[in-house]
C-alpha cells in the first residue's frame, strides 16, 4: 500500500526577516535533508517490522518459518537464530542457498550478499567480512564466506542490537523494495492572511517485499 509522507513548518514574516544567525536561512534545502533522513529510517522497517507486520504475498511476515509454497512451507529465519559471527554467517548463506521457490524448487541464489547489521555489531561484522582465514580455527582455515558476503551495510535506524540479516548486493535479485511514486518535493506558501511563510514537504512511495526468497534474518539471541 502506498505511504504519504509529509513535513510542514511555518514561520512569521518577522521570524525570517529578523534572524541575524541565519538559523532559518534556506528553510527548503533544510526541509529537503531532514525529509530525507526520515526515508533513510522509514527502509528500516524491513528489518525493524519484517517478523511482525510488513508481510509478503503468501501473507505471512517478511521474515518467517511458515511462509507458503505450493507443497508446505519454508522458513526464512536463519537456523537457531543465532549470534553473529563467521560460522553463522557460513550457516545463513546455506540457508539462503537452500530456500525454495513456490513450486518447492530450489531458487539456488548465487550472487553477492551484503550483510545488514545495527551499529552495535559493525565492528564485529567488518573483522568477519574483511577477514582472509577464519578465526579460533585450528589451521586458520579459509573464511570462504568472505567471498560471498562481500559488504557490510550499517543502518541506524535498526531497533534490535543483536539482529542481522541478508540480502542481495544487486538490485534485480532483491526482494525488498522501494517504489517512489513522488520524490521528495518541497513547496513554499505564503500565507497572507496571517503573514506566515509555509514550507512542506511530501514524497509518495510504497515499500513491499515481492518474494520472501533471497533474503535471511537472525534475531541473533
Amino acid at each position: 500500500y502506498k505511504t504519504k509522507y509529509a513535513l510542514a513548518l511555518a514561520f512569521t514574516t518577522e521570524t525570517l526577516e529578523r534572524d541575524p544567525y541565519n538559523v532559518w536561512k534556506n528553510p527548503g534545502a533544510k526541509m529537503r535533508d531532514a525529509h530525507m533522513k526520515a526515508m533513510s529510517g522509514l527502509y528500516s522497517g524491513f528489518w525493524n517490522l519484517g517478523t511482525t507486520s510488513l508481510t509478503t504475498p503468501d501473507g505471512q511476515p517478511l521474515f518467517s518459518s511458515t511462509h507458503i509454497i505450493q507443497n508446505g512451507t519454508f522458513s526464512n529465519l536463519i537456523a537457531s537464530s543465532a549470534a553473529l559471527s563467521a560460522l553463522a554467517l557460513e550457516q545463513g548463506v546455506q540457508d539462503i542457498r537452500q530456500q525454495p521457490d513456490w513450486f518447492g524448487d530450489p531458487v539456488f541464489f548465487t550472487g553477492s550478499m551484503a550483510l545488514v547489521v545495527p551499529p552495535a555489531l559493525e565492528m564485529l561484522a567488518n573483522r568477519i567480512v574483511r577477514s582472509t582465514q577464519l578465526a579460533q580455527t585450528n589451521d586458520n582455515d579459509p573464511n570462504y564466506v568472505a567471498s560471498t558476503v562481500d559488504r557490510v551495510i550499517v543502518d541506524p535506524w535498526i531497533t534490535s542490537t543483536t539482529g542481522w540479516g541478508l540480502v542481495p548486493v544487486a538490485g534485480t535479485d532483491n526482494p525488498l523494495k522501494r517504489m517512489t511514486e513522488r520524490a521528495p518535493r518541497v513547496d513554499e506558501n505564503v500565507a497572507y492572511m496571517n503573514d506566515s511563510h509555509v514550507y512542506t514537504s511530501t514524497s509518495i512511495f510504497t515499500l513491499f517485499a515481492e518474494t520472501p526468497y533471497n533474503v535471511g534474518y537472525s534475531a541473533g539471541a
